[in-house]
Protein backbone atom coordinates (compact mmCIF):
# COMPACT_ATOMS: atom_id res chain seq x y z
CA UNK A 1 0.00 0.00 0.00
CA UNK A 2 1.29 3.27 -0.90
CA UNK A 3 0.34 6.28 1.06
CA UNK A 4 0.62 9.79 0.76
CA UNK A 5 1.80 12.14 3.58
CA UNK A 6 0.93 15.98 3.02
CA UNK A 7 0.08 19.20 4.57
CA UNK A 8 1.14 22.57 4.04
CA UNK A 9 4.89 23.02 4.08
CA UNK A 10 6.12 23.25 7.81
CA UNK A 11 3.56 20.95 9.33
CA UNK A 12 6.47 18.38 9.78
CA UNK A 13 5.81 15.71 6.81
CA UNK A 14 9.77 15.68 5.75
CA UNK A 15 10.78 15.28 9.07
CA UNK A 16 8.08 12.36 9.98
CA UNK A 17 9.27 11.17 6.62
CA UNK A 18 12.50 10.10 8.08
CA UNK A 19 11.46 8.91 11.25
CA UNK A 20 9.11 6.14 9.55
CA UNK A 21 12.05 5.46 7.11
CA UNK A 22 14.48 4.85 10.38
CA UNK A 23 11.78 2.72 11.17
CA UNK A 24 12.11 0.17 8.01
CA UNK A 25 9.61 1.77 6.11
CA UNK A 26 10.11 3.08 2.28
CA UNK A 27 9.79 6.90 1.99
CA UNK A 28 9.62 8.69 -1.49
CA UNK A 29 10.76 12.61 -1.02
CA UNK A 30 8.79 13.66 -3.93
CA UNK A 31 10.89 17.01 -3.93
CA UNK A 32 14.45 15.18 -3.93
CA UNK A 33 12.76 13.03 -6.56
CA UNK A 34 11.37 15.95 -8.58
CA UNK A 35 15.25 16.97 -8.83
CA UNK A 36 16.49 13.71 -9.94
CA UNK A 37 14.42 12.83 -12.40
CA UNK A 38 14.55 16.32 -14.05
CA UNK A 39 11.03 17.50 -12.78
CA UNK A 40 11.37 20.73 -12.02
CA UNK A 41 10.15 23.78 -14.71
CA UNK A 42 9.98 27.03 -14.02
CA UNK A 43 10.32 29.09 -10.88
CA UNK A 44 7.35 30.68 -9.72
CA UNK A 45 9.11 33.96 -8.46
CA UNK A 46 6.03 35.70 -6.90
CA UNK A 47 5.15 32.48 -5.10
CA UNK A 48 9.10 32.20 -4.34
CA UNK A 49 8.60 28.57 -5.54
CA UNK A 50 9.61 26.19 -8.25
CA UNK A 51 7.03 24.35 -10.30
CA UNK A 52 7.00 20.45 -10.64
CA UNK A 53 6.52 18.10 -13.96
CA UNK A 54 3.31 16.11 -11.75
CA UNK A 55 2.00 13.95 -14.77
CA UNK A 56 6.20 12.87 -14.85
CA UNK A 57 5.55 12.45 -10.87
CA UNK A 58 3.01 10.49 -11.09
CA UNK A 59 4.09 7.86 -13.86
CA UNK A 60 7.54 7.75 -11.58
CA UNK A 61 5.07 6.94 -8.16
CA UNK A 62 2.90 4.65 -10.05
CA UNK A 63 5.89 2.53 -11.24
CA UNK A 64 7.41 2.94 -7.67
CA UNK A 65 7.74 -1.01 -6.35
CA UNK A 66 8.84 -0.16 -3.06
CA UNK A 67 9.76 -3.50 -0.11
CA UNK A 68 7.95 -2.06 2.83
CA UNK A 69 4.38 -2.62 3.43
CA UNK A 70 2.82 0.26 3.79
CA UNK A 71 5.09 2.69 2.15
CA UNK A 72 5.20 6.61 1.96
CA UNK A 73 5.08 9.19 -0.46
CA UNK A 74 5.87 12.34 1.17
CA UNK A 75 5.27 16.36 0.18
CA UNK A 76 2.72 18.84 0.09
CA UNK A 77 1.01 17.59 -3.10
CA UNK A 78 1.79 13.58 -2.57
CA UNK A 79 -1.98 13.86 -2.11
CA UNK A 80 -2.20 14.52 -6.36
CA UNK A 81 -0.46 11.14 -6.62
CA UNK A 82 -1.60 7.64 -7.50
CA UNK A 83 -1.89 6.41 -3.54
CA UNK A 84 -4.43 4.41 -1.99
CA UNK A 85 -4.51 6.46 1.26
CA UNK A 86 -4.24 10.14 1.82
CA UNK A 87 -2.92 11.15 5.17
CA UNK A 88 -3.04 15.30 5.63
CA UNK A 89 -1.12 16.50 8.29
CA UNK A 90 -2.61 19.64 10.43
CA UNK A 91 -0.93 22.10 12.42
CA UNK A 92 -2.42 24.99 14.35
CA UNK A 93 -1.35 28.14 12.76
CA UNK A 94 0.12 29.71 16.03
CA UNK A 95 2.74 26.73 16.03
CA UNK A 96 2.76 26.84 12.36
CA UNK A 97 3.62 30.53 12.50
CA UNK A 98 6.72 29.79 14.89
CA UNK A 99 8.19 27.06 12.29
CA UNK A 100 8.06 29.23 9.24
CA UNK A 101 9.72 32.32 11.23
CA UNK A 102 12.29 29.35 12.15
CA UNK A 103 13.10 28.12 8.59
CA UNK A 104 13.76 32.10 6.90
CA UNK A 105 10.52 32.54 5.26
CA UNK A 106 9.71 35.77 4.01
CA UNK A 107 6.27 37.56 6.20
CA UNK A 108 4.81 37.16 2.40
CA UNK A 109 5.91 33.46 2.30
CA UNK A 110 4.95 33.19 5.60
CA UNK A 111 1.05 34.49 4.98
CA UNK A 112 0.76 32.50 2.28
CA UNK A 113 1.47 29.04 4.14
CA UNK A 114 -0.27 30.08 7.42
CA UNK A 115 -3.69 30.67 4.87
CA UNK A 116 -3.69 27.29 2.87
CA UNK A 117 -3.37 25.88 6.58
CA UNK A 118 -5.82 28.20 8.25
CA UNK A 119 -8.43 27.05 4.89
CA UNK A 120 -7.36 23.62 4.79
CA UNK A 121 -6.00 23.79 1.29
CA UNK A 122 -4.28 20.35 1.38
CA UNK A 123 -6.95 18.62 2.67
CA UNK A 124 -9.40 20.32 0.20
CA UNK A 125 -7.69 19.02 -2.61
CA UNK A 126 -7.36 15.81 -1.70
CA UNK A 127 -11.33 15.34 -1.04
CA UNK A 128 -12.41 17.10 -4.52
CA UNK A 129 -9.64 14.62 -6.14
CA UNK A 130 -10.52 11.36 -4.45
CA UNK A 131 -14.31 11.76 -4.03
CA UNK A 132 -14.97 11.01 -7.64
CA UNK A 133 -17.22 14.47 -8.09
CA UNK A 134 -18.83 14.80 -4.75
CA UNK A 135 -17.08 16.53 -2.61
CA UNK A 136 -19.92 16.79 -0.06
CA UNK A 137 -19.39 13.20 1.16
CA UNK A 138 -15.56 13.16 1.98
CA UNK A 139 -13.71 9.87 1.22
CA UNK A 140 -12.59 7.06 3.66
CA UNK A 141 -9.19 6.98 1.73
CA UNK A 142 -8.62 10.97 3.28
CA UNK A 143 -7.93 11.18 6.73
CA UNK A 144 -6.87 14.31 8.81
CA UNK A 145 -3.82 14.26 12.06
CA UNK A 146 -3.81 17.35 14.12
CA UNK A 147 0.21 16.98 15.28
CA UNK A 148 -0.16 20.32 17.53
CA UNK A 149 1.98 19.72 20.36
CA UNK A 150 3.11 16.54 19.13
CA UNK A 151 7.48 14.92 18.51
CA UNK A 152 7.90 13.41 15.39
CA UNK A 153 7.87 10.24 16.91
CA UNK A 154 4.41 10.69 18.15
CA UNK A 155 3.16 12.10 14.49
CA UNK A 156 4.92 8.80 13.55
CA UNK A 157 2.64 6.53 15.59
CA UNK A 158 -0.44 8.80 14.68
CA UNK A 159 0.29 8.17 11.06
CA UNK A 160 0.85 4.23 11.18
CA UNK A 161 -2.11 4.59 13.68
CA UNK A 162 -3.98 5.62 10.53
CA UNK A 163 -2.63 3.37 8.09
CA UNK A 164 -4.81 0.79 10.13
CA UNK A 165 -7.90 2.32 11.03
CA UNK A 166 -8.39 4.93 8.29
CA UNK A 167 -9.64 7.20 11.04
CA UNK A 168 -8.47 10.78 12.01
CA UNK A 169 -9.41 14.06 13.37
CA UNK A 170 -11.84 16.46 12.84
CA UNK A 171 -10.05 19.30 12.04
CA UNK A 172 -11.00 23.17 11.38
CA UNK A 173 -9.02 25.96 12.40
CA UNK A 174 -11.87 28.41 10.87
CA UNK A 175 -13.60 28.83 14.34
CA UNK A 176 -10.89 29.25 16.32
CA UNK A 177 -10.17 32.33 17.49
CA UNK A 178 -6.08 32.51 18.24
CA UNK A 179 -5.51 30.80 14.66
CA UNK A 180 -7.53 34.03 13.69
CA UNK A 181 -5.85 36.29 15.29
CA UNK A 182 -2.80 34.65 13.53
CA UNK A 183 -3.83 34.99 10.28
CA UNK A 184 -5.06 38.46 10.86
CA UNK A 185 -1.69 39.63 11.44
CA UNK A 186 -0.64 38.69 7.98
CA UNK A 187 -3.30 39.97 6.05
CA UNK A 188 -1.48 43.11 5.11
CA UNK A 189 1.50 40.64 3.18
CA UNK A 190 -1.21 38.59 1.01
CA UNK A 191 -2.77 41.63 -0.07
CA UNK A 192 0.80 42.97 -1.01
CA UNK A 193 0.84 46.03 1.46
CA UNK A 194 4.47 45.19 2.27
CA UNK A 195 7.24 42.30 2.24
CA UNK A 196 8.61 43.27 5.89
CA UNK A 197 6.92 42.23 8.89
CA UNK A 198 6.25 45.12 11.78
Amino acid sequence: MKVAITGTPGVGKTTVGKVLRRRGYDVLHLNRVAREIDALLEEDEERQARVVDLHALERYVEEWEPESDPAFVESHYAHLMPVDLVIVLRLHPRELERRLKKKGYSPRKIAENLEAEFVGVCYGEAVEVRSGGHPMRPPKDVVQLDVTGLDEDEVAERVLEAVESREGDDVDWLEDEEAQRVIERYLQYREGEGDEEG
